[in-house]
C-alpha cells in the first residue's frame, strides 16, 4: 500500500495546519529542555512545602511554548514580550485578589476574549505579527 504524502494527509483529515501531527517537527533536545525547566521548579515546589512555586513552574512550560525557536534575533524580542506581559498580567490580577470576584472575571475575560479577535483582524488585513515579518 503506497502512503500518502504528509501534505495530503493533512488535507484529509480535515484539521488545521496547527493540529496536525508532524513527527519530522519533534525535536528531544528542545523536549528535555522544557521538560527540565519546568520539572525543576516544580520539584523544589514540593520540597520547599511551597505551592505558591507551581505558578512558576506553570510559567517556565508557558515560555517553553512561547519560544517558536530559530535564530535568536527573532526569538529574543517574543520571549521579552511574553515576560513583561505575563508581569504585567499576573501583578494586575493579583491586586485584584481581594477584590470583587465579578470585576476579575469580567477584567480576564476581556483579556483571554481580546487575543482572538485582534489575531482574526490582522489576518484578514493580511498583516503579519511582528515575529513573522524578520
Amino acid at each position: 500500500m503506497r502512503q500518502r504524502p504528509a501534505r495530503i494527509a493533512r488535507a484529509a483529515t480535515g484539521l488545521p495546519r496547527t493540529f496536525a501531527l508532524d513527527l519530522r517537527a519533534l525535536n528531544l533536545a528542545e523536549g528535555v529542555r522544557a521538560s527540565l525547566a519546568t520539572s525543576a521548579i516544580v520539584l523544589a515546589a514540593a520540597w520547599l512545602q511551597q505551592p505558591v512555586l507551581m505558578s512558576a513552574g506553570l510559567a517556565a512550560w508557558f515560555t517553553c511554548l512561547a519560544d517558536a525557536g530559530g535564530p535568536i534575533r527573532r526569538r529574543v524580542p517574543v520571549l521579552v514580550t511574553f515576560v513583561l506581559l505575563g508581569t504585567v498580567f499576573t501583578g494586575a490580577f493579583g491586586l485584584l485578589r481581594g477584590g470583587p470576584v465579578a470585576l476579575t472575571i469580567v477584567l480576564a475575560s476581556i483579556c483571554v476574549l481580546h487575543e482572538p479577535r485582534r489575531r482574526s483582524r490582522r489576518q484578514q488585513s493580511g498583516d503579519k505579527p511582528a515575529a513573522d515579518a524578520a
